[in-house]
């Protein structure tokens, strides 16, 4: 092999973007459902079910607070065949890269 091989781009601008957008169109989608489901468990469940009910509650709103961040907020997008993401959302457009990537890992 020769060290002056081309390697090609794998990823351009215009990959993450489409992706951002894909990720944009399945939160909201995502969204509507959790909140539909909130209140489904919250409106339509009967006195036996007691504290129960607010326990999916809180399950169906964690997973909706995961998914903002995991799309909106952060936007991972995976880079095969390298184990590793960047991010595509807001923070990672608008900020620089410590806010956009690394800050990630400390929560």
């Amino acid at each position: 092999m020769s060290n002056n091989s081309e390697v090609g781009e794998i990823y351009t601008i215009e990959d993450l973007e489409a992706y951002g957008q894909r990720l944009h169109y399945s939160s909201f989608i995502s969204l509507m459902i959790n909140i539909f489901t909130g209140y489904i468990v919250l409106k339509y469940s009967n006195k036996a079910m007691g504290n129960y009910k607010y326990y999916l509650f809180s399950t169906i709103l964690t997973a909706g607070i995961m998914d903002f961040d995991a799309t909106f907020i952060f936007g991972i997008y995976p880079t095969f065949p390298i184990a590793g993401f960047c991010g595509t959302g807001f923070v990672a457009k608008h900020l620089n890269y410590f806010w956009g990537e690394i800050i990630q890992y400390v929560r």
